[in-house]
């Protein structure tokens, strides 16, 4: 429910002889705005479909002075309102705000919020609405302990105090802060593998709808943020754990970030199989360009007689990795000393298949030199090694051979527990096989399989 009061008063003059109608600018001018209400229809006027405010608006401002020179009065409050913004996740409750106007300044006498957990924030400032040029803007927050994104792939608490500056065409936000927990998590963000569509429509009756709304969203505003990261910031991945220190400067802008700094390894492990690589040194350095880091890390496992090491390199967005040992051995061959003590050519079936899917599970995401997976296959014999995907994007294996002519043993193997699935194929006739699998949970089935080449 809303109730929306408006009332004017514009001086006019007006005559016939000739006819002439004008508003003179030193006749005196009065409105009056009177507000109560939700404020998420009125927001969503203003606001991108990606930023959400809901809450009890209530408003009363009036315009007086001249049109040569008005003076606002008044003032408005938010009270049980609410923020999000779904591209970073942000999200903020118990939003009460309350704003004064007197003359040509705004003043913004508070603004409070909490993130649904410990975090706060406390805002202030003012707006200038000068005579000439555009309004100055001059905004503080305190930050205690907010998460500020919230996604699959990242999350991100800070505390501190930001600055919010200059007028409407050049606007800065400034601020030193420090990071109270974070993570990353790599190949977790599903939204980018979500195709989008390019939607093209023609004939539209009246031709394309275009709206004279300004955009507060659409402004675009510099940076100069020095941020610190003393730790709890950890990177993870389905074979990585690590946390991280360092400090970062980022300048640009909102829409074009550039990121300078450097991160390195306070402690982590990458994981093969059942053994733990430690980290032993490592950086990821951004260097003013697109926010896409390069990463140089490396940790190391050893036994009595044999040391292996991981490297990672690259960028964020296409890591590769480098398996290194001394004694100095193929890639296939450092795994399998790794996870069973022995070479690839004393291995059994299942260590073959164990090691085959160990070999997937690192080269998931990545780029690996050497062909890890076909030297496997050479090593061990098997007529058929592949290393792959399931639908939900685990990685699985597949190892098989032919036991005889026409009979196919082959097992397929995930990361996941109970994701084991034996089969058995068998050609009656070129054109019809016999087949049955069998999973972890004794579930199975057998069938028939036609088919006719033409």
């Amino acid at each position: 429910s809303r109730a929306v009061t408006v009332s004017a008063e514009i001086p006019m003059e007006l005559s016939f002889q000739p006819i002439h109608f004008s508003v003179p600018p030193n006749g005196a001018l009065k409105a009056d705005l009177t507000l109560q209400g939700q404020v998420g229809p009125m927001a969503s006027l203003f606001l991108s479909e990606d930023h959400l405010l809901e809450g009890r608006l209530d408003a009363l401002l009036s315009l007086r002075g001249t049109l040569a020179e008005q003076r606002l009065e008044g003032g408005a409050k938010l009270a049980e309102g609410s923020y999000e913004n779904l591209a970073t996740g942000t999200l903020l409750q118990d939003l009460h705000g309350e704003v004064e106007a007197s003359g040509r300044k705004i003043a913004l006498v508070s603004l409070t919020a909490s993130d649904g957990k410990r975090g706060k924030l406390q805002s202030e400032g003012s707006i200038d609405l000068r005579e000439s040029g555009p309004m100055e803007i001059d905004l503080k927050s305190d930050l205690v302990r907010i998460f500020v994104i919230r996604r699959d792939d990242i999350t991100l608490a800070i505390e501190g105090k930001l600055k919010l500056q200059g007028g409407l065409d050049d606007l800065t936000l400034r601020g030193e802060i420090t990071t109270t927990a974070a993570e990353i998590n790599i190949g977790s963000n599903i939204a980018s593998s979500i195709a989008e569509l390019k939607v093209i429509e023609v004939n539209l009756p009246g031709g394309p709808e275009t709206s004279n709304i300004p955009n507060p969203s659409q402004t675009t505003f510099n940076l100069d943020l020095k941020i610190e990261i003393p730790g709890k910031a950890f990177v993870r991945s389905h074979i990585m754990d690590t946390e991280w220190s360092g400090e970062l400067h980022i300048t640009g802008t909102d829409q074009k970030p550039k990121i300078q700094g450097v991160l390195r390894p306070i402690r982590g492990q990458i994981n093969l199989g059942e053994r733990r690589f430690r980290v032993e040194d490592g950086t990821i350095s951004f260097s003013g360009g697109k926010p896409d880091p390069l990463l140089d890390l490396t940790a190391v496992y050893s036994s009595s007689d044999f040391t292996a090491r991981i490297r990672v390199t690259g960028t964020a967005s296409e890591p590769e990795i480098e398996l290194t040992s001394s004694p100095e051995m193929p890639q296939d061959e450092i795994i399998s000393h790794v996870l069973f003590g022995k070479p690839v050519s004393q291995l059994s079936t299942g260590e073959s298949i164990e090691l085959a899917a160990t070999a997937a599970k690192l080269a998931s995401g990545v780029s690996i030199t050497g062909g890890l997976v076909d030297g496997i296959r050479k090593a061990t014999g098997l007529d058929v090694l592949r290393a792959s995907q399931s639908e939900g994007g685990d990685p699985t294996v597949s190892a098989g051979k032919y036991v005889a002519d026409g009979v196919y043993v082959g097992v397929d193997q995930g990361t996941g527990t109970g994701s084991t699935n034996a089969t058995v194929e068998i050609e009656i006739t070129p054109n019809l096989s016999f087949e049955s699998s069998v999973g972890a949970d004794s579930a199975g089935h057998v069938g028939l399989r036609w088919q006719y080449d033409y």
